[in-house]
């Protein structure tokens, strides 16, 4: 059986539970922190800016599935 996160890259349903997918949504924020927490000057904030980009639609698609009411 195939994992959420598998049938999700696969453009197919899923649930967004489970281990894989937790971790690439709370990513984004970790990596967003650290970087703040940076100074202008160190090698650091390089490295966390290449990795931030990757991971800037996924936030957006999690802030914006926040917003939309449930119709339950």
């Amino acid at each position: 059986m195939r994992t959420e996160k598998e049938k999700m890259l696969a453009g197919e349903l899923y649930r967004a539970v489970g281990a894989e997918i937790e971790g690439d949504q709370l990513r984004p924020e970790r990596l967003y922190r650290a970087y703040n927490l940076t100074t202008a000057n160190q090698a650091d904030r390089r490295a966390l800016s290449e990795e931030i980009p990757a991971f800037a639609g996924m936030t957006r698609i999690a802030c914006l599935a926040s917003k939309i009411p449930s119709r339950g």
